[in-house]
Parts: C-alpha cells; sequence; structure tokens
C-alpha cells in the first residue's frame, strides 16, 4: 500500500511564543513503541521529522516542511542510591515542574531552583536549563535515549553530553540523532541550598529551611518577573546572557558601573535584560507587535500573534541596537524548529 503525505495542520497552539505556523503531520510519542511507529510513517512517506517536547523554548518557522513527534512519555520513580541520595527516573514528556514539585515534597535537594522553569523534563539536558545559580546538569545521573537512524536505547552518562552554559551535544551534533526518553537525576537527601542570588539570599540562616521553601520563593519570584505564557505567549528568556572577555568587560563596568555581571571561568557575564533595558526598547512593541516584556526586557512577548519573519526582524533590531551600543553580540536561547530526514528504516 503507498502512503498519500497527510495534509498541512496547525499547530500555532504548539509553541508557547504562538507564532503561527502549519506542520505536515504531528504525532503524539507516549512510548518508545509509539516513536518506533511514526519513524516507519515518516520514513515511508519520505519525510523529514522534527522534536518536540512542550514548545516553551522552540521557535516555529511559518511552514515545517515534516512530521513533528511530539513528546508526551511519562513516568517517574525515585530509587534510594546511598544513604545521601535519592536517583529519580523520569519520562521526558513530564512537565519539568510538576517533577520539582514531586521531588520538593519528598525533602528532596537539587532542583528546587529551577522551580516554575516552563517545558518538559526532556527538554531540560538539551538547553541545560538554569536558574538561581544551578544548572540542570549539576544533578543529572544519565540521559536514556532512542538512536533514530538504529532504533535502539541507549544510556548516555552525563560527562559525554558536554554540558556548557545553555549547551549541551544533544542541541548540536546529536540533535538530529537521539529523541531522548527518560532522564536519570541524582538528587539528595542532605540539605544543600544555593542561596547566593538576589532574592534567595534573604533565606540564608532560616532555621528549619527545607526545598520546598526555596522552591516556593523561586516560584513567586519568578511569577513578578515572568510573563506566563498561557496569558501572555512567550519563550522565556529570549537571549543568552553574553559572556565577554575580562578586557572587554571591564571596559563596560567602567563605563557603566551599575550593569549586572558574574565573573565566570571563561569570563564575565552581564545581563542581557539589562542591555536590551539601557538601549530604551523595554516595554516597546516592534515589528509585528513583537515587545521586550516591560518587567523583563530579556523576555520577548507576542501579545498580536507575529509570524515568524516578524520575530525575527525584531531580534536583528534588538541584536543591531545592542551591539552599536555596548560592543556586545547577543544570540537567541530558545531552539528554531527544523525537521531533518531518517536514513534508515526497519
Amino acid at each position: 500500500m503507498v502512503l498519500s503525505k497527510p495534509e498541512m495542520v496547525d499547530v500555532t497552539h504548539c509553541n508557547s511564543l504562538r507564532l503561527t505556523s502549519t506542520a505536515r503531520a504531528i504525532r503524539s510519542i507516549d512510548s518508545v513503541e509509539t516513536l518506533d511507529n511514526a519513524i516507519d510513517e515518516a520514513f515511508a512517506l519520505d519525510m523529514p521529522i522534527a522534536v518536540l517536547g512542550e514548545g516553551t523554548n522552540s521557535i516555529f518557522p511559518n511552514h515545517i516542511e515534516g512530521m513533528i513527534l511530539k513528546c508526551e512519555i511519562s513516568g517517574l520513580e525515585f530509587v534510594q542510591s546511598s544513604d545521601t541520595t535519592v536517583r529519580a527516573t523520569v519520562g521526558a514528556g513530564l512537565n519539568w515542574n510538576d517533577f520539582v514539585r514531586q521531588c520538593v515534597d519528598q525533602g528532596l535537594w537539587g532542583v528546587e531552583n529551577l522551580a516554575l522553569i516552563p517545558g518538559s523534563v526532556g527538554a531540560a539536558p538539551v538547553q541545560n536549563i538554569g536558574a538561581y545559580g544551578v544548572e540542570v546538569s549539576s544533578v543529572i545521573h544519565s540521559v536514556i535515549v532512542f538512536d533514530i537512524h538504529t532504533r535502539t536505547v541507549k544510556e548516555i552518562s552525563a560527562e559525554r553530553c558536554g554540558f556548557g552554559y545553555r549547551e549541551s551535544r544533544f542541541k548540536h551534533e546529536w540533535r538530529q540523532k537521539y529523541f531522548i526518553i527518560q532522564v536519570v537525576f541524582e538528587l539528595s537527601k542532605v540539605a544543600s541550598p544555593v542561596l547566593s542570588y538576589a532574592g534567595l539570599d534573604a533565606l540564608q540562616g532560616e532555621v528549619g529551611l527545607t526545598s520546598k521553601r526555596v522552591a516556593d520563593e523561586v516560584s513567586d519570584i519568578r511569577s513578578q518577573k515572568l510573563p506566563q505564557p498561557s496569558i501572555l505567549p512567550n519563550v522565556g528568556s529570549y537571549f543568552k546572557n553574553p559572556i565577554v572577555s575580562s578586557e572587554h568587560a571591564a571596559r563596560l563596568v567602567a563605563d557603566y558601573p551599575s550593569v549586572p555581571h558574574w565573573n565566570m571561568s571563561e569570563g564575565v557575564k552581564f545581563a542581557a535584560g539589562w542591555l536590551i533595558e539601557r538601549c530604551g526598547l523595554k516595554g516597546e512593541p516592534l515589528e509585528g507587535g513583537i515587545t521586550p516584556y516591560a518587567k523583563q526586557a530579556l523576555v520577548l512577548t507576542n501579545p498580536k500573534g507575529a509570524c515568524y519573519d516578524q520575530l525575527v526582524a525584531s531580534e536583528r533590531w534588538i541584536i543591531a541596537e545592542v551591539a552599536s551600543k555596548f560592543g556586545v553580540e547577543l544570540e537567541r536561547e530558545p531552539q528554531l524548529v527544523s525537521p531533518f530526514a531518517i536514513s534508515t528504516s526497519h
């Protein structure tokens, strides 16, 4: 039987920035079996595929000429791995904040600073999500993946994932190779709060401090600063906080003493939102109504249903303005959804 390519489907609802977009097809993936079947179907139709979680860190082009494989693999298992640690094996489709809440409800430490970050568990290692002084790579034990081309399941240690600031090998050379099905975390039963960032430092010295208390505080701070995608479409932080050389940093701090910055092993990191705000762009509508959020300029919002082309025009304008004023090149953080071909079938 010869399969015919399905008609286009509207996938605007699949991305939290609500960029108007269509795709050739979309399939829900809730197990290795449904993943295998979807890849078979795409191969038979000679249709490329694109992997998607909750779409909270994804940029959708006007049309996706391929089949979207939307990860909805659930499941969560806690197993004590030592006297002081617990290992959690989590389905990649589980909502990230739901996972954080289950951890802190059990008194476990390690992910409390990452509360209320939108998206799925499977997307966390791709982006190496981070907030308030913690990166998820610090608690990842391994990532369990399905090799799209060999149709085999593998477990990859955290050491092999190439984690860096908002980086991993899943974002680059493994992007067209692996479908993440589970993530394994190593969490602590012993209190180990990270409270160095503004807003959390007030918790230092608090008697009986729990991971749940930290997660609640982080959630309150994020709720006050960042818009909910369901109310005001956005993908969270749109640009990476740029890291510049020590020499460049010294010049910036001399010219702008109040600029927020942090010393890193590879240079000095600056707050991209502050740079955008100082260019007079905070709260200012750009192409198609794309607007740097009035409370946090690092977040680009889409209140009027702009399309990809309008977003890119706004992005380029912001990058050019920051580069002109500060000599700093901003880089987009969310990833563009781009289908890729499957090399083999069963």
